[in-house]
């Protein structure tokens, strides 16, 4: 069962060749790429969440609550304007115990850069994203940099598991590693291994 904040979700980095990018645009209507920059805070041991600001400036929490092979479920936790409210603060310093003034709600980007920054690693992740949005499904095709490192994924996301497996069979794509952001920036072979 999905709620409108639960997606079921898929996100591959291949290789793009000309082949695939022809495909994806021939299938899906992309919108003209749009630019953003997304800070990643990763916690020690929560490859389950993703914790970031969005376009450096919203505060974003994401759970991967279950999986349905390939797939993983998302759900959002928080998605808020800052200043945090004391509830969204306890969330976090559940998250980030050692985080200075825990039960202090973060004021706004630069006190989340400064508090959360001492107790996780930060990764800007800069996106040239370009999104399809119709019947239910998005479809995004992103060229992620981070650490001047590039990369591109290619992400499905839809309420329906059976919409998103129809996509990763018309693309042949069933067989790719379904990597979050969050294990992406952990992988060796795509970011470098950017943090541990």
């Amino acid at each position: 069962m999905t709620s409108e904040t639960t997606r079921f979700e898929f996100r591959c980095w291949p290789e793009l060749t000309s082949a695939l990018r022809r495909d994806i645009e021939t299938r899906y209507n992309l919108a003209p790429a749009n630019r953003r920059t997304d800070i990643y805070f990763p916690a020690a041991h929560r490859d389950d969440l993703l914790i970031k600001l969005r376009s450096g400036s919203r505060f974003d929490i994401k759970a991967c609550i279950g999986w349905q092979a390939p797939l993983e479920i998302w759900q959002v936790q928080m998605a808020s304007d800052f200043p945090l409210t004391p509830d969204e603060q306890a969330m976090l310093a559940v998250i980030f115990p050692d985080m200075d003034c825990a039960d202090e709600p973060l004021a706004n980007p630069a006190d989340a850069l400064r508090r959360l920054g001492a107790v996780a690693p930060v990764r800007a992740v800069e996106k040239v994203r370009r999104l399809s949005d119709a019947g239910g499904l998005r479809a995004e095709l992103t060229e992620a940099t981070c650490a001047g490192i590039a990369q591109w994924t290619l992400a499905f996301e839809s309420a329906s598991d059976t919409q998103v497996m129809d996509e990763l069979a018309a693309l042949s794509l069933g067989l790719s590693r379904n990597l979050s952001y969050g294990a992406a920036l952990r992988h060796p072979a795509l970011f470098g291994g950017a943090i541990a």
